[in-house]
């Protein structure tokens, strides 16, 4: 009878013992038990793989195009009056004139090649004898010999009036892009008008 009680006791201990492991692996089964498809899923799908690598690449390539975006829009033109070599973000570009200085001090550029540098859209219109520029929704027009221009259709003066050179050029005045939102500098030593756009 003895040995039947301590079979007993040792039965009910055991099985005591493995009621509480399943109870406490149930218990911690969420904790580690991992999402069906997901990363931590030892089963995963190849079409659950690709459908990540396409997530993940299709961010990063938003993040490269946005970088793009940023780089193309931001320039730098560096002109010397006299010279027809400009500097386009560091780039050497031979112009078909050279910057001047007109009537009392007015540096006056090529308005194609600075208007195309900058990324604007650059036209002319020979009967009325005026230059357009557009740049993301914006427009300015220029009238050759006038310092009256627009900008968006609103009235805007320019400190000198745009010209046409005896090279058949036309020369406008550098602030016209600040309209346009670019800004410069000019150094009086160099003779060298900086103009930026970011």
């Amino acid at each position: 009878m003895k040995k039947t009680a301590t079979l007993t006791v040792t039965a009910r201990f055991f099985l005591i013992t493995t009621l509480l492991l399943c109870l406490f692996a149930a218990a911690i089964r969420p904790a580690f038990a991992a999402d069906p498809g997901s990363a931590a899923d030892p089963l995963v799908s190849k079409s659950w793989v690709d459908g990540y690598v396409q997530e993940q690449f299709e961010a990063l390539q938003n993040q490269i195009d946005s970088l793009k975006e940023s780089l193309s829009t931001s320039c730098h033109i560096v002109l010397t009056i006299g010279s027809r070599t400009a500097y386009v973000n560091g780039q050497a570009v031979v112009m078909d004139t050279e910057a001047v200085i007109m009537g009392a001090g007015y540096t006056m550029v090529p308005a194609r090649m600075i208007g195309e540098s900058l990324g604007m859209t650059v036209s002319w219109d020979a009967v009325k004898r005026q230059v357009a520029y557009s740049y993301r929704g914006d427009t300015m027009v220029l009238q050759i010999g006038s310092t009256a221009a627009s900008v968006n259709g609103a009235a805007y003066t320019l400190p000198y009036a745009p010209v046409i050179n005896s090279a058949d050029r036309t020369l406008v005045h550098v602030r016209f892009a600040e309209a346009l939102g670019c800004t410069f500098t000019w150094d009086p030593v160099k003779r060298q008008v900086d103009i930026y756009r970011n």
